[in-house]
């Protein structure tokens, strides 16, 4: 009996097949590649893309054949010199709400940060603070989701996968090993091939935050309090706060500066002051009597909590935020609302009053009242300036139900308060004279 034996070379192999594609289909792939060939930079025909890519969605209608198509589109505004920003970020959007590519989920934060900065290209002082807390919520979102695959610190090498000649059955126990071996250093390879492209998007968002936060004026406070409930991770916003300082230092030495010199006994009234002032603001302020069983509640800033797709409108009723999915000061949200029949407060800096709730300045704070103004959709009541905490105000609900609110704290992401249910002859003591 004649055995038959084949020479069999394992390593890194590339198929290459070769069919007759006359009149065969193309694949979504290839109609994609058409699209990005439209790419001239300011002579993008975008209309002529855009229409490409409306009639592949009528054709692929899976998640997955939809999020490659949004991809492309958002790739061509962004690939061709960002000239409509606007259009790269809302193409950049639609595509993350499907399942994608893990390399292109990043690219797009990437993309959609990127279009934010064009679209306030040359703003400085207060108008760039404003631009960059936009921007950078993107790219804090980016490297939230770089966090889910456990990325090392730094790039791994490629593992070498080995090139062996076998000669004999491809049914020998030889030869199965062989395969396995092989296998697993081509799973060790892809792998490490993934981890480099995600790390390279990784610096890239990390990069792009630093050299945000690094212009003047300086907000490290500021990015290190968003990056800390964005991100819920303390490696992962002490390795940002490195490069974001290192990047602060860095411009302070270009502009000549002289970094100033650290106040120890500051350093020390600060250290100690930490613990003192949480108990200040959880003790009730002289003269302002408040009923006990309050509930502490968080509420984040809305245009923060709009990027981040988080319920922004908080609903006494039910103790819970709600997300209208839109500016908070719109008709939209006002219908909503209504619809929900929920929904009574927010904060955009200033607390603002939906679905027709009242705030009102309390009686034991007619020294500092605040400050309103009425517009179409909701009222933006302003706290006084340099305001105490807690301040008192109250807040009676399109249900003509009243609430005391004590507002703790006021960050830049959010505000904490304390609220309690008011009977109607509890209410009357808080009332304005």
């Amino acid at each position: 009996m004649i055995k038959v034996r084949k020479t069999i070379l394992l390593g890194i192999i590339f198929c290459f097949l070769v069919l007759d594609s006359i009149g065969s289909p193309k694949t979504l792939e290839e109609e994609l590649y058409e699209v990005d060939k439209l790419r001239m930079g300011k002579k993008t025909p975008f209309d002529q893309a855009e229409k490409k890519c409306n009639e592949l969605l009528e054709r692929y209608t899976k998640s997955e054949e939809k999020g490659k198509i949004y991809y492309q589109l958002a790739e061509v505004y962004a690939q061709s010199g960002q000239l409509i920003p606007n259009k790269t970020s809302e193409f950049s959007k639609k595509a993350l709400e499907y399942p994608l590519d893990p390399v292109k989920q990043l690219q797009l934060y990437v993309y959609w940060g990127d279009a934010i900065q064009v679209a306030h290209r040359g703003v400085h002082n207060q108008e760039l603070v404003a631009a960059r807390r936009k921007a950078v919520m993107p790219y804090l979102q980016g490297l939230k989701e770089a966090l889910k695959h456990n990325l090392p610190e730094v790039k791994p090498d490629l593992p070498s996968v080995s090139r062996v000649r076998y000669v004999g059955p491809p049914d020998s126990e030889e030869y199965q090993k062989i395969k396995r071996r092989n296998e697993e250093q081509m799973a060790a390879w892809r792998l490490a091939r993934f981890q480099q492209d995600m790390i390279q998007h990784r610096v890239a968002l990390t990069g792009q935050i630093s050299y945000m936060y690094s212009r003047f004026p300086f907000a490290s406070n500021e990015i290190k309090e968003l990056a800390t409930q964005v991100l819920e991770d303390e490696k992962a916003v002490e390795r940002l706060m490195s490069a974001v300082n290192a990047a602060v230092q860095q411009r302070i030495k270009e502009l000549g500066w002289e970094p100033p010199l650290p106040d120890p006994t500051l350093i020390a009234q600060l250290s100690n002051n930490d613990e003192t002032t949480s108990k200040v603001i959880a003790q009730d302020k002289p003269g302002v009597k408040f009923i006990p069983k309050f509930k502490e509640f968080f509420i984040p800033k809305a245009d923060i909590a709009l990027i981040l797709q988080r319920g922004f409108v908080f609903d006494f009723a039910s103790g819970k935020l709600l997300n209208p999915a839109a500016n908070v000061d719109s008709e939209q949200v006002h219908k909503n609302l209504l619809k929900l029949g929920k929904g009574d407060i927010a904060w955009d800096g200033s607390l603002l009053s939906v679905r027709k709730a009242r705030v009102f300045t309390v009686r034991q704070e007619a020294n500092r009242p605040l400050k309103q103004t009425h517009g179409r959709w909701c009222n933006s009541n302003k706290l006084p300036d340099k305001v105490d905490l807690p301040y008192s105000l109250l807040v009676v609900t399109n249900e003509d139900v009243h609430y005391l609110i004590n507002i703790l704290e006021i960050k830049y992401v959010g505000i904490k308060i304390k609220y309690k249910k008011l009977t109607a002859g509890e209410a009357k003591s808080y009332y304005p004279v």
